[in-house]
């Protein structure tokens, strides 16, 4: 063997051996029937990569028509976690007081209604849903949504009608609403992938432009106001995500709009980035964001807004061990408080289980008595609404959308 064969050979074999011994990334999912509560909780974020996020909330394939078995359990020593039940396939879906209403492909609002603290499953067959779709808002009479080709419709609840359209709109996007002097306010998206936008429409307005041409809106929130309600509108971009914040005024016949103000400015967010936020009792408002935080570290941004839109400070954080999209959180009153539910990695690490959380927001804004509600492999979506004693819950997880009644703490 000559000298040149010799060292590729030993060259070779090095090469192997440290091949060998690199670490592996071992991906997990949470074993069906999990119900112990580790008490746990990792509070250091770990290295956030596009192949991370995708393998954490990849869905795990199985078949439509298999009926998964229940990975969920009371984990939470505070909050009462009813009888989890299966109420139909994964589907567009939001709680209400009267149970989880949600929207098929045909444009029907069907609902899982609340006895008490069950629910009545819905027949339906997973064909009927967009399996990720965005479920509708609600007031106290109608539904909204945005069906999958790309229209704002509206239907009277408790009938099993297809609605009406109001108007185009961006598929895969969710509305908000916001009921002012007896009249449905709906914000919504719109416009080219390029350069969407968000808008505000009411019935008997033409829609209103919440945002510029050149925009590129992502999620938009109306929060209740005295007198008025404003509109938070949350801008993608090459690693900068403006939030926009703009007064709407309603009267009984026209809506205007205040001026369009820059409140906060975030690191860059993704296509299915989300906010969500409450109206304060003292005028402010409370929002919340999961995002990127920089490079490296991705969790929960929260912070106040005054009455008049300032943003005081930096936002407060709840780092995640990794970072996932999508990131549901949601908020909401309930309970004499002002309460957070959010996702989160349970480890950091690719395919990790994920945990359904909920903190209160304190007095000093803070968030505390953070505990675990249930986990699953990947959540898609999570709602909440206030209910006598406590709240519905519902989510969408396992290719299946699951409800449950929490009892307050």
């Amino acid at each position: 063997m000559s000298a040149r064969a010799g060292a590729l050979l030993l060259l070779g074999l090095v090469l192997a051996c440290s091949c060998d011994r690199r670490p592996r990334a071992t991906g997990g999912s949470a074993p069906s029937g999990t119900g112990v509560a580790s008490g746990k909780t990792s509070a250091q974020p770990g290295p956030l990569s596009t192949s991370s996020v995708a393998e954490a909330t990849r869905p795990e394939a199985k078949s439509e028509h298999q009926q998964p078995a229940l990975p969920y359990g009371a984990l939470s020593s505070s909050w009462k976690l009813g009888e989890v039940q299966d109420l139909g396939p994964a589907g567009p879906m939001t709680a209400s007081d009267a149970g989880v209403v949600f929207v098929t492909l045909d444009d029907r609002v069907l609902v899982a209604r609340r006895r008490e603290q069950s629910f009545d499953a819905l027949g339906e067959p997973p064909e009927v849903f967009a399996k990720y779709g965005r479920g509708p808002g609600l007031s106290r009479t109608h539904a909204y949504w945005i069906a999958p080709r790309g229209e704002l419709r509206r239907a009277p609840l408790g009938r099993n009608s297809g609605g009406s359209s109001v108007a185009s709109a961006r598929s895969g996007t969710r509305v908000s609403v916001q009921t002012v002097l007896g009249r449905d306010v709906v914000a919504y998206v719109a416009g080219p992938d390029e350069h969407p936008r968000a808008f505000v429409w009411a019935d008997g307005n033409e829609p209103l432009a919440l945002s510029e041409d050149a925009s590129t809106a992502l999620s938009v929130e109306l929060v209740a106001g005295s007198p008025h309600p404003r509109a938070l509108v949350l801008e993608g971009g090459l690693g900068l995500s403006p939030l926009h914040q703009r007064t709407v005024r309603v009267t009984k016949r026209h809506l205007n709009l205040g001026p369009d103000e820059v409140v906060w400015v975030g690191p860059g967010a993704q296509p299915l980035t989300e906010l969500s936020a409450l109206g304060l009792a003292d005028g402010r408002a409370a929002v919340f964001l999961a995002v990127s935080r920089d490079i490296t570290r991705f969790g929960l941004a929260y912070f106040p807004l005054e009455d008049g839109g300032a943003l005081r400070g930096a936002p407060d954080w709840r780092l995640y061990p990794n970072g996932i999209d999508p990131a549901p959180v949601v908020a909401e009153h309930l309970c004499g408080g002002d309460y957070v539910f959010y996702v989160l990695p349970t480890e950091a690490m690719p395919r990790s289980p994920q945990e359904l959380r909920v903190a209160r927001r304190g007095s000093t804004g803070q968030l505390e008595h953070e505990e675990i509600l249930v986990r699953s492999r990947a959540f898609n979506d999570i709602s909440v609404a206030a209910a006598g004693g406590g709240a519905v819950l519902s989510w969408t997880a396992d290719r299946r959308t699951w409800g449950a009644f929490i009892s307050c703490p």
